[in-house]
């Protein structure tokens, strides 16, 4: 699989924003260590797209969740291109529509 690009949507840059902006009310270090690690993650799709679980709710195999600390990262591979869908918290239950 020869991906070429990653797209984050817009609401999964908000979730990552909302993320970070409640982590660092405790400490802004754990905050930008857990951006690092997403971003690190995320870029490293483009390697190995497959790295991810098929999301258990959808048994669909182009959508994917990486598991990083507490947080699914969801996200769809589409020909050459993979789209980052949301970041959840794992408390979190995942819905398609929101």
């Amino acid at each position: 699989m020869n991906i070429r690009k990653i797209i984050m949507l817009s609401v999964a840059k908000h979730d990552l924003n909302n993320i970070c902006l409640f982590i660092s009310r405790d400490s802004k270090n754990r905050a930008d260590n857990l951006l690092h690690e997403i971003r690190f993650e995320v870029k490293n799709l483009l390697l190995f797209p497959e790295k991810g679980r098929v999301i258990p709710e959808l048994n669909l195999n182009n959508y994917r969740e990486l598991i990083i600390k507490s947080y699914r990262v969801l996200y769809r591979i589409e020909k050459d291109t993979i789209f980052i869908l949301s970041i959840l918290h794992m408390s979190r239950e995942f819905n398609l529509e929101d």
